[in-house]
């Protein structure tokens, strides 16, 4: 009885709804992967990497106000931004808005939601009300964990603002230009885990060795490493693993390509190490992209 009341004064306009949607609602299943499948960047869902139309969008409400939203800045505090926006109904109905602030870091070096929400505020205001508001984001909702150094750090760099009443009713936007972390070459010796980027690889932990690797579980595997120091370096050596047969794992450094033959292993946990020459003339840094058969595993990558 009371939900139907509640719905019935909603309808008639005695309650003015401000409730909004934490999920993005999708036009079709087809834009969704396959349900055992949570890789959302790979797969470009939530509203964080989808690049289609949404039926409802992530932060969607309805209400019987409308909002203005003006003089929208952005500055830097010790403790994270500070973002400060005016809101005024200008309506004739008193009515709640949910003021959402999103960010976006266009020029990173890592890959990036196109937006990410950082802070929200519910808000009452009367009809013409105006309201000023000072919105604090924490620095840790802007921070990245850092595949090269192995910790999380606040990016430096040009960061881009957005308010709205959802994802995708954006308002305004500024910028502002973050003193953080540049992200620092890779050491010259790294674990297989820490990639940039893979697709066909999962990592697995190896009880017998007390340590991490990256296996191919599909026809193939491509694991991409980024800020590779190549300077007064010779040789590139793996500690590699394949355990169905003699293979060759594959390298692009930099736009040369050079072959690692893998010798077949007695088991998941058995690895050798392999060396070969760099190709001559490499950039002081660059990108090296591992393409890996099946049944192969890459737990160590070393430049020397």
């Amino acid at each position: 009885a009371n939900l139907g009341t509640a719905v019935a004064e909603t309808i008639c306009g005695k309650n003015n709804p401000a409730g909004r949607l934490a999920v993005t609602w999708y036009q079709s299943e087809l834009d969704l992967p396959d349900i055992t499948d949570y890789d959302i960047e790979k797969n470009q869902t939530t509203y964080m990497y989808f690049r289609g139309e949404p039926l409802y969008p992530f932060g969607y409400g309805l209400s019987y106000s409308e909002f203005e939203y003006r003089d929208f800045s952005a500055e830097q505090s010790e403790n994270g931004l500070i973002c400060r926006i005016s809101v005024r109904n200008i309506s004739d109905t008193d009515g709640d808005e949910v003021v959402q602030i999103y960010y976006s870091v266009p020029d990173s070096k890592v890959s990036r939601p196109i937006k990410k929400l950082c802070v929200f505020k519910r808000i009452h205001l009367k009809a013409g009300e105006e309201k000023f508001l000072t919105l604090e984001i924490p620095e840790h909702i802007l921070q990245i964990y850092d595949t090269h150094s192995r910790k999380m750090l606040t990016e430096n760099g040009r960061y881009k603002l957005f308010a709205g009443s959802s994802s995708e009713d954006i308002r305004l936007e500024t910028e502002i230009q973050v003193k953080g972390e540049n992200i620092p070459l890779r050491d010259d010796s790294f674990e297989a885990q820490y990639f940039d980027s893979a697709d066909g690889i999962k990592i697995f932990w190896l009880k017998n060795i007390g340590r991490y690797c990256i296996r191919v579980c599909e026809w193939t595997g491509v694991a991409v490493y980024e800020d590779v120091n190549f300077k007064d370096k010779k040789n590139l050596v793996i500690t590699a693993s394949s355990f169905m047969k003699d293979e060759v794992i594959n390298a692009d450094i930099c736009g040369e390509k050079i072959q690692i033959n893998i010798n077949v292993s007695d088991g998941f946990d058995d690895f050798s190490e392999y060396s070969v020459r760099l190709p001559e003339n490499l950039p002081d840094s660059g990108k090296i992209v591992f393409f890996m058969p099946p049944d192969t595993e890459l737990l160590n990558v070393k430049l020397s």
